[in-house]
């Protein structure tokens, strides 16, 4: 199924515009990278934990979403910027 052009215009001018989808693009891969590359080192301060991740640096963490999530909201971080991440040593199987 394709996504006509249409809609593609109409999400990224909901983001207003090209350069700030760009922009917000940009911040959340490289907040995503950052997570790959350092995975290790999360592991070992974060293991089983949430994390939020914004400029490729840990803004907050908890065990638990709904308190990481107010911690996230408290900073006033643009929250579609902000990679939120359960990190684990454990397998953990996920379904969606």
């Amino acid at each position: 199924m394709a996504i006509s052009e249409k809609l593609i215009q109409e999400a990224v001018n909901s983001t207003g515009g090209k350069e700030q989808f760009t922009r917000q693009y940009q911040q959340y891969s490289s907040s995503v990278l950052f997570i790959d590359e350092h995975r290790q080192e999360l592991l070992k301060k974060h293991d089983d934990e949430w994390i939020a991740v914004y400029n490729s640096a840990v803004v907050a963490n908890s065990k638990k979403y709904d308190v990481l999530l107010r911690k996230i909201t408290r900073l006033k971080l643009p929250i579609k910027e902000v990679v939120i991440k359960f990190i684990s040593s454990r397998k953990i199987v996920t379904l969606f």
